[in-house]
């Protein structure tokens, strides 16, 4: 094979960068209940809609490909494509399980981008989901086995078969919720999604990893290597390091919404279909009223980062996922900035998608970036996509499939490209009889498939000119992908060295130096102090992303006896960065980070004004619930002053645990002390308000104090929730003492055992999920006997007070005296005084319904 003809896709792509824009989309003509109707594949391609400057092409449909559900190319560009005969083949799923699924072996023989030759690879499967081609083998995923196969005699039919040595999934498990995807990434391990595993191959065999649970359904990765996974209605999940630096520890395990890199715009859970979409599991109400489309993601699956070269500029390094729900594929923008990627929908101002239909039958559930620098994806063109669990008896879902008739129309499906209307796609590669030489070329290919191929074969093949070859590459290309790709292929033949990490650390680009530290997972262990020190100290050209992965790099070493002190070394450049301050977390244990949080108490940089790492080392500190660790961290709080103080005690209310543009708030655990310590007082007494003190004082408890006996602490109070609740301590102190308690046990009758009212401390009405039952006690009074027992006289009616007052001390009361019950809005008060406006005598305890406990979960025999 000539060199050239690698070169040739390289040299071709500059001319073509300079596209002005997508062209003009369109959501007019919406069809609110769209009959479903089998149309021919060229037909149904009329019915999608993209910018007016793409165009969709067919690339293969039944006979030629039925039920499409994932796909991989090998080494020439020839396809292989799970077909799951077998799924959802009416409402209950009838032999779903019945082995006659298979993955076919697809090849475009003449290089027009139109497949037309087909054979059955590999027959009798039980609903497959993964495609790994191996240069001349290929493993499919078959749960619960893998199955490595090969093709002997060239005629496109697998006559070895084999077995390997990794359980993949579970037979038994919903086919929506069990393992699937095998991708080679550019770290040289496989992913998937829906599994906490990652594997690795070697002589033939997967090595097992682990990695913290991800996805649903699909898995993509970046030009970086890093992650992203979608469930049903989240549409992106990344890390803000790579994931298996997250395995080992438990604060990220327990927080990982701390660790999540994605920040979606304003707007980007919206979908925008142009087909109505009734056949939705949670009914009609998650669609808009005025034309029945989809209002948000539902059933994300399929994702990819698009790393080709023949759709433009405008599209390069854009994330794409399916929505075969809303019949749409979302195509993103994105930006990695300050440690985080932020992701907006391209067509976000147009209120549009990139690719939608209105064929009512259109199911996209996998995309791909293609060795010809298009994005192809697979449509299983079905009527019903959700799986049986959802369709059952008497459920909305299996009304509206019967209603519309989608029950019929299954055994078909179509494979599609999206092209550039300006952009020849490129011809295919001749990987298989391709030289060393050649494959490194490959490596700086500007189409991101055809650098992952040529890493991938460099090697399984092993060549004995490989390594020597490489070493040459990494000093002469010019180009960044082929560096990248060059230390990758260098680490998976075995030939990475620290002498080569150091030189790489002086590269000009930022993802030459992540790749070169990234590369030495496997040697830091058992490297010399030296080596690590050097590889990790920072340097003038330090970017965030570069100090962040020395953290993670740190966090593999073995020996920590100065690790402090690295840790300070490592982030001397970005220690006022979010991303950095989090990362440190996973480098340093609990002890680690208090002496560091001790150390900078100290530092001037930490004291001028308010400071993100003693945030969260605060954070980390205390999240670890133990009193001695308390203890230490209230004494080094009681000494501080000014801004550190204020940083030390913001952290304990953090909260920038992000879910795209929401926050989640971090729940400290009940830390249960031997008494009040007395930097506890001092601390009180230091001009912080109530506010500022609440995620502290809400952790921690003592023997004799109210919310000893609780077994898990509260949120701390909002600035409205915290008005409320001291407005409700001063109500209490002047109403409900007298008959209450100081205690809230009961205020005791002289001379006997009984007390003047009951017990509000661990009362059910007043802990209860809903706030209902003790607000209309509070608005309308309460007789009779109560828990079997009689009181002097009723709980008389405090309706005649304002929302606000009965908001105050419903609040106070069911946050107070060990109650455990969510603060009362004013909001809620108002409706609930409106549902019960025409009562006018007393409730008793019969009349009053609390909420309902959840049903026990069936045991496992």
């Amino acid at each position: 094979m000539k060199l050239s003809k690698l070169i040739t896709p390289l040299l071709m792509t500059s001319s073509f960068s300079a596209m002005a824009d997508l062209g003009s989309v369109s959501r007019d003509n919406i069809i609110k209940d769209p009959v479903p109707v089998h149309l021919e594949a060229q037909e149904s391609l009329k019915q999608i809609e993209v910018p007016s400057n793409y165009k969709i092409e067919l690339v293969a449909s039944e006979p030629m490909v039925e039920e499409p559900v994932c796909m991989a190319w090998g080494s020439d560009g020839e396809l292989y494509v799970a077909e799951m005969l077998t799924y959802m083949l009416n409402l209950d799923a009838t032999d779903e399980k019945t082995p006659r699924s298979r993955v076919i072996k697809l090849v475009d023989s003449n290089g027009d981008g139109k497949m037309d030759k087909r054979t059955v690879y590999l027959d009798n499967l039980t609903l497959p989901r993964a495609i790994l081609v191996l240069d001349k083998k290929v493993v499919i995923g078959e749960p619960p086995n893998l199955w490595i196969c090969e093709d002997t005699n060239g005629d496109g039919v697998a006559d070895k078969k084999e077995k390997m040595n990794i359980e993949f999934g579970r037979l038994e498990r919903n086919v929506e919720h069990d393992i699937n995807g095998l991708q080679w990434t550019l770290d040289n391990w496989i992913y998937c999604s829906k599994s906490s595993l990652r594997f690795r191959y070697k002589d033939g065999k997967l090595i097992e990893g682990k990695v913290p649970f991800r996805g649903q359904w699909g898995h993509t990765t970046n030009n970086r290597g890093e992650r992203f996974n979608t469930t049903n209605t989240v549409p992106v999940i990344s890390d803000i390091v790579k994931s298996h630096y997250l395995q080992d520890s438990q604060f990220a395990r327990k927080h990982p919404h701390i660790f999540s890199s994605a920040r979606e715009s304003k707007k980007y859970l919206e979908v925008f279909p142009v087909c109505g979409t009734l056949d939705t599991q949670g009914g009609r109400g998650i669609n808009r009223v005025e034309e029945a489309t989809l209002h948000k993601f539902t059933a994300v699956c399929g994702q990819t980062f698009f790393r080709g070269d023949r759709l433009g500029k405008e599209l390069e390094n854009t994330y794409w996922a399916c929505e075969p729900v809303g019949r749409l594929i979302r195509a993103s923008k994105v930006e990695y900035k300050n440690g985080y990627q932020y992701v907006e929908n391209i067509l976000e101002k147009e209120e549009a998608e990139f690719i939608a239909s209105r064929d009512p039958l259109f199911r996209p559930v996998n995309a791909y970036t293609a060795p010809d620098g298009t994005l192809w994806f697979a449509d299983m063109y079905r009527g019903i996509i959700q799986q049986g669990n959802w369709t059952r008896e008497g459920s909305y879902l299996r009304k509206e499939i019967e209603r519309r008739g989608l029950d019929k129309f299954t055994g078909k499906g179509r494979i599609y490209r999206l092209v550039n209307k300006n952009i020849k796609p490129s011809q295919l590669p001749k990987f298989s009889q391709a030289s060393t030489a050649e494959l490194i070329v490959a490596l700086s290919n500007p189409n991101g498939w055809w650098r992952d191929e040529a890493q991938k074969l460099l090697i399984l093949r092993n060549a004995p000119d490989a390594i020597s070859l490489l070493k040459k590459n990494l000093k002469r290309c010019r180009n960044e992908f082929g560096r990248v790709h060059s230390i990758w292929a260098l680490e998976g033949l075995d030939a990475w060295t620290p002498e080569l990490a150091l030189t790489m650390m002086n590269d000009s680009s930022e993802d030459v130096r992540l790749s070169a530290l990234r590369a030495c997972d496997s040697l830091i262990p058992e490297a010399s102090p030296k080596f690590v020190h050097q590889l990790t100290q920072a340097s003038g050209n330090d970017t965030i992303a570069v100090t962040v992965q020395k953290l993670m790099t740190l966090s593999l070493a073995q020996t920590k006896e100065d690790i402090v002190e690295q840790v300070l070394n490592t982030i001397a450049k970005n220690f006022q960065d979010e991303v950095v301050s989090k990362s440190v977390l996973i480098t340093l244990t609990p002890n680690e980070a208090f002496t560091l949080l001790t150390k900078i108490s100290n530092d001037p940089k930490f004291n001028s004004s308010i400071q993100l790492l003693p945030q969260y080392l605060s954070l980390y500190v205390m999240s670890e619930g133990k009193a001695k660790g308390a203890e230490d961290y209230l004494n080094l709080l009681a000494k501080s002053k000014g801004a550190f103080a204020q940083s030390m005690i913001k952290g304990l209310s953090v909260g920038n645990s992000h879910i795209g543009t929401k926050m989640r708030p971090v729940n400290l655990p009940l830390i249960k002390l031997k008494q009040k310590p007395e930097s506890l007082a001092t601390i009180e007494n230091s001009g912080l308000s109530s506010l500022e003190l609440s995620p502290l004082t809400t952790c921690l408890t003592w023997p004799g104090e109210a919310k000893f006996a609780n077994s898990a602490a509260l949120r701390p109070l909002k600035a409205d929730e915290l008005k409320l609740y001291e407005m409700g301590q001063n109500i209490y102190r002047s109403v409900c003492i007298g008959c209450h308690g100081a205690d809230a046990k009961g205020l005791s009758i002289p001379g006997g055992t009984q007390t003047m009212a009951p017990p509000l401390a661990g009362s059910a009405r007043i802990n209860d999920k809903s706030p209902r039952a003790f607000v209309e006690i509070l608005l309308k009074g309460l007789t009779g006997p109560i828990d079997g027992k009689t009181y002097p006289g009723p709980m008389a009616a405090m309706g005649n007070n304002d929302d606000e007052w009965v908001a105050a001390i419903s609040t106070y009361v069911r946050r107070s005296f060990g109650n455990t019950g969510e603060p009362v809005t004013i909001a809620e008060t108002a409706k609930i005084r409106g549902w019960s406006k025409r009562r006018t005598k007393p409730y008793t305890i019969e009349e009053l319904s609390l909420t309902k406990p959840p049903k026990p979960k069936n045991k496992k025999k």
